[in-house]
C-alpha cells in the first residue's frame, strides 16, 4: 500500500517536499519567467527586441555595463515601436539581434555599388558606394570584433575584388542562363571570401572589372560588394543584377554580425580585478576571438543572465552541480532529503545529481 502524508509517522521529508514544491512551484516558474535580464528599474525591449543586460537601453543612464554596451531607442519611426540603435562599432547601426555571444548590426556602410553604361563608364553612385576601394578593419572597436560567420561577398559576371595582403577573388559568367537560381553562392556571378579571425590588421579592397561590363552589361549593368552574414544570403539568378532595390534588400536581410566580450583580459586576469562581471553560480569564459577579453556563463544546472546579481538561477529540469552521487553525499549543500535517494545525471563530462522520492512515496 502507497504511503500517503496523514499519518503521525508519515510526515515524511519526501512527501512534505511534495507541497513544499506544489506550493512554490508557481513562485518558482514566476522567477523563471520573469527572470530579470536588466538592471532594475531599466527597460528589457526596443520594439520587438529584447535587450539583456550587460547591453543597456539609453545613452549615459547606467543601464549598460559600459558606455560600449549602450543602446539607444529611436521611437520617431513611423510604427513608433523604437528601434534600435548600437554605438559600440564603427557609427551607428540598427540593431537585428543581440545574443550571448554576437549581436547582428545592419550592413551600411559595409556595401558599395557600381552599375555601368553600355559603353563601361559610370553612369550612377548609389547612397552605399563608398569610393572604387573599401577599407576593412579586422580588429578590436569597444568590446565588438567582426565574426568569422561574416564574409567578403561580390556579385557579378565581371568583377575581381583586390585585397591587399590577402587572396584575390573573380566573379564571371558569360550570360545570365549560367546564374544559378537557387540561392547558391557558387562562384558565377558569386563569390566570396571568409574572414580572417583576430589578425587585427587593415584591410584595402578594391572592386575591379576587367571590361567595365561592356561584354555583360545587357543583363549585368551593376556589381556589388558587401560583408556580411552569408547564411542569410541567397542569391535570385541574374534578375539580382539589375534590381534596382537589391542594396536595400541586402541591408534589410542581410546583417554584419559582431563577436562581443567583456574587456581585454582573460578569465585568469579578470577573475582577480576589480570590476569582474561575472556573478554568484556563474563563471568566466575566455571569447576565443583572438581579440582577448570574456563572458560569462551560469554554472551547469543553473540558468538566467549571469552578468546581473543572483541572475544565474537553479534550472529545475537540470541536474544538481556537477558532482556525483558518492562526491555530493559528503559534503555540505547535499540537496536530497529524507526518504528520498540520489541518481547520477549520466551525462559524461558533466556530472551532476539528482533527487528521487523512494519507492512507496511521492514527490519530485
Amino acid at each position: 500500500m502507497e504511503k500517503l502524508c496523514g499519518g503521525p509517522v508519515a510526515a515524511c521529508w519526501c512527501c512534505l517536499l511534495v507541497v513544499v514544491f506544489l506550493s512554490g512551484s508557481s513562485a518558482i516558474a514566476q522567477t523563471r519567467s520573469n527572470a530579470p535580464i536588466v538592471r532594475p528599474g531599466c527597460p528589457t525591449h526596443c520594439g520587438n527586441l529584447t535587450v539583456p543586460y550587460p547591453f543597456g537601453i539609453g545613452i549615459g543612464s547606467e543601464c549598460a555595463l559600459d558606455s560600449g554596451f549602450e543602446i539607444s531607442c529611436d521611437t520617431t519611426t513611423v510604427s513608433n515601436q523604437g528601434r534600435a540603435i548600437f554605438r559600440g562599432w564603427s557609427g551607428l547601426r540598427f540593431v537585428y539581434n543581440i545574443s550571448e555571444t554576437q549581436i547582428s548590426v545592419a550592413h551600411s556602410p559595409m556595401l558599395a555599388t557600381n552599375c555601368y553604361d553600355s559603353k563601361g563608364a559610370l553612369v550612377r553612385k548609389p547612397p552605399f558606394l563608398l569610393q572604387t576601394y573599401w577599407v576593412l578593419p579586422i580588429q578590436r572597436y569597444y568590446h565588438c570584433s567582426l565574426s568569422p560567420e561574416n564574409k567578403i561577398t561580390t556579385i557579378g559576371c565581371d568583377d575581381t575584388l583586390v585585397i591587399s595582403q590577402g587572396t584575390n577573388i573573380t566573379s564571371t559568367c558569360s550570360n545570365a542562363s549560367q546564374v544559378p537560381h537557387n540561392g547558391a553562392c557558387s562562384g558565377i556571378g558569386c563569390c566570396q571570401l571568409p574572414l580572417p579571425k583576430g589578425s587585427n590588421k587593415v584591410y584595402n579592397i578594391s572592386m575591379l572589372s576587367a571590361s567595365n561590363h561592356t561584354r555583360v552589361w545587357s543583363f549585368n549593368p551593376c556589381s556589388y560588394m558587401f560583408l556580411g552574414d552569408t547564411s542569410r544570403f541567397r542569391l535570385l539568378g541574374a534578375s539580382d543584377f539589375s534590381n534596382p532595390n537589391f542594396t536595400r534588400r541586402v541591408v534589410e536581410t542581410v546583417p554584419v554580425v559582431l563577436d562581443w566580450a567583456i574587456g581585454d583580459l582573460s578569465c585568469k586576469e579578470a577573475e582577480s580585478s576589480s570590476g569582474y562581471a561575472c556573478q554568484a553560480n556563474s563563471h568566466c569564459v575566455d571569447s576565443g576571438t583572438g581579440f582577448g577579453g570574456y563572458r560569462c556563463e551560469c554554472d551547469y544546472g543553473y540558468e538566467g543572465n549571469p552578468y546581473l546579481t543572483q541572475g544565474c538561477f537553479m534550472a529545475l529540469d537540470r541536474p544538481i552541480g556537477n558532482l556525483s552521487c558518492n562526491e555530493a553525499q559528503k559534503r555540505s549543500g547535499y540537496a536530497c532529503q529524507a526518504n528520498s535517494h540520489c541518481v547520477d545525471s549520466g551525462r559524461t563530462g558533466n556530472g551532476g545529481y539528482m533527487c528521487r522520492c523512494d519507492d512507496g512515496y511521492e514527490g519530485k
